[in-house]
């Protein structure tokens, strides 16, 4: 695994004292020299290379320390929660497990999230083009593969009026399970980033731990989401019945499934009804 932004940014600052600190004693030697002191410039430079090598290690231990993310012997990704895996890793594009051991009053359970990862490493906008009043970006790729998807902005993300940004689908259908999107920079959002009508087809709900506090307990998305809307049931004649909505989440559940529309009766049928009712009551 590559090392961390943070770790890269903790050992230039630290190089960048040694090396002020190495410039101000070779300045001190050469005022010493026009003293006529004599300093072994050998024995500095031993010190500076010392410092160095210490500077790394200790940074190497500190970045040790603060990231919680290893990679199992089956190449998961073992991390504390999904969005701390994405930010603390340097993974390139493409599919990965990640695994968190999440808690829920008190009971443990181990998750393995299938996770389809993009990067973008510069300054991304989204715009509407020439004559376009509205825009729907749809980001992952066109499998059949049940995942979540994961989108990682380095730097900047705007998303100008007009546009949505949202998961690819497939005939219609969604197999994103959830979308995260991670901008290491500033989000700009005048648009809409949006899952509405994205529910994951033919997949029963799982609890997605997205962060973990300071005190152990877990951010997530429960398993059971809302519930769903209740049937249509009518005698009434002609023309379309609408189905009803699923009641919304609370605190963090995905909204509950409405029900499908159906036909009413129309008149010619129930006449039909009628007419072999009376064949049959002359018999």
């Amino acid at each position: 695994m590559k090392r961390s932004k943070k770790y890269v940014k903790k050992l230039k600052s630290r190089i960048q004292v040694s090396t002020l600190c190495i410039a101000t004693i070779l300045m001190l030697i050469a005022i010493g020299k026009l003293a006529g002191l004599s300093v072994p410039i050998d024995n500095i430079k031993d010190v500076a290379k010392e410092r160095l090598t210490a500077d790394e290690s200790i940074t190497q231990e500190e970045e040790e320390k603060t990231s919680k993310v290893t990679i199992a012997e089956d190449g998961a990704i073992v991390c504390d929660s999904i969005v701390q895996g994405v930010i603390d890793s340097e993974l390139e594009n493409g599919t990965y497990t990640f695994r968190v051991i999440g808690n829920i009053n008190g009971t443990n359970e181990t998750k393995n999230y299938k996770v389809e990862l993009i990067n973008y490493y510069d300054d991304v906008t989204y715009s509407l083009t020439s004559g376009q009043t509205s825009r729907t970006i749809s980001l992952g790729d066109s499998t059949t593969e049940y995942k979540m998807l994961v989108v990682k902005y380095h730097g900047n993300l705007t998303v100008d009026k007009g546009v949505t940004l949202t998961a690819t689908t497939v005939n219609n259908l969604t197999y994103k399970k959830g979308m995260y999107i991670c901008a290491l920079g500033n989000i700009y959002n005048n648009g809409n980033i949006s899952m509405t009508a994205r529910g994951t087809y033919n997949q029963a709900g799982e609890n997605v731990y997205l962060w973990k506090n300071n005190d152990s307990t877990y951010e997530y998305v429960p398993a059971l989401g809302g519930v769903g809307g209740a049937a249509q049931y009518t005698s009434a004649r002609g023309g379309i019945l609408n189905g009803r909505s699923g009641t919304s989440g609370t605190g963090r559940q995905t909204g509950g499934g409405g029900t499908g529309g159906r036909k009413k009766l129309d008149e010619s049928y129930n006449n039909k009804r009628r007419r072999k009712r009376n064949i049959i009551f002359r018999r």
